[in-house]
């Protein structure tokens, strides 16, 4: 049986995946457009995928916990999501702060047309577990000053679907 993986919230230059969405399809056939603050259910049946893909995505949503629910369903039992997201708590979000962000850790809310959520490691497992993942790996990358540029620090974890 053909291995199914599934890049949400994919972006143009992101071709990971035998299946991609995105807000935009950015011309690109292969590319399925679905708007992730919908509330409606992701367009792929149950127990679809055996691995998901969800970098950067999840601070820009609006409802990120049907998302997550959502991604619980289509993944196949032992199939495992990937999710990556800024690490608001490193230095670098205090060195410089995002611009006219209302800094409210763990809300996600409309603020002039654009979503933000701000999320620390914690609190993002506890959405995972709550879901019904369950917890594999957790890690931290990405510098605040690496050789004088700037590197945007983030976190990765990884959760599995169980019975």
């Amino acid at each position: 049986m053909k291995r199914r993986t599934l890049n949400l919230g994919c972006g143009v230059r992101d071709k990971w995946g035998t299946d991609r969405l995105d807000w935009e399809t950015y011309g690109q056939k292969d590319i399925v457009k679905f708007n992730l603050n919908s509330k409606k259910k992701l367009p792929y049946k149950d127990n679809t995928f055996n691995e998901i893909k969800f970098g950067y995505v999840i601070q820009v949503l609006l409802y990120p916990q049907e998302v997550l629910e959502e991604c619980y369903r289509i993944l196949k039992v032992g199939g495992t999501l990937n999710i990556t997201f800024p690490d608001y708590e490193s230095l670098f979000y205090f060195l410089f702060p995002i611009r006219d962000h209302p800094v409210r850790f763990g809300e996600s809310q409309l603020n002039n047309g654009k979503t933000y959520g701000i999320w620390n490691m914690n609190m993002m497992i506890n959405r995972l577990e709550s879901a019904g993942f369950k917890i594999k790996k957790t890690s931290k990358y990405g510098r605040a000053f690496t050789n004088l540029f700037l590197s945007n620090p983030a976190i990765l974890i990884i959760c599995e679907k169980e019975k």
